[in-house]
């Protein structure tokens, strides 16, 4: 092995090691707010999915 695989190495392992913090940062996040976690990204998405709904049916409702 010559110094730029033993360079290589070294980074793959530090920035392994980076993206493993980070990630673990995420979940104590999510853990830390579990009903930020699981209800309102959903409650977001519903409500913006009905508006979708509720704009598409009154632009129909207005063609016909």
């Amino acid at each position: 092995m010559n110094a730029f695989d033993y360079l290589s190495v070294l980074i793959s392992i530090v920035l392994a090691l980076g993206m493993t913090r980070v990630l673990a940062g995420v979940g104590e996040m999510l853990q830390a707010m579990p009903e930020f976690a699981s209800q309102r990204p959903l409650s977001r998405l519903n409500s913006c999915f009905a508006e979708e709904v509720r704009h598409s049916l009154r632009a129909e409702i207005n063609v016909h």
